[in-house]
């Protein structure tokens, strides 16, 4: 199917020092759209682990995991706050780094 979809960012603390220790996590949602209604359904949940030799926490997704639709990533950096990047489908692949 789709090419692999990367993601990967640093945290910062309040002093601008990159933070390692936080356990971020990422949420795939799938949007389904219908004439009546917009269901949300969660089709994954997991921690993004830290990657000491890049110095940033990466994850990689295979779409092949996903069919072809909405969906939208949200990413919870360990700090109560949840970040949504909206994505056309999976199997398109991409990447985003922030």
């Amino acid at each position: 199917m789709g090419e692999p979809i990367s993601i990967a960012f640093a945290l910062k603390d309040y002093y601008g020092e990159i933070y390692a220790d936080a356990i971020p996590t990422l949420s795939i949602v799938e949007v389904k759209i219908t004439p009546e209604v917009e269901k949300l359904i969660v089709r994954n949940w997991v921690a993004i682990p830290y990657n000491t030799e890049e110095g940033c926490y990466v994850i990689i997704l295979p779409s092949s995991d996903y069919s072809p639709g909405i969906y939208n990533l949200w990413i919870g950096p360990d700090d109560g706050q949840h970040v949504r990047y909206p994505r056309g489908a999976p199997p398109v692949g991409g990447k985003m780094r922030g």
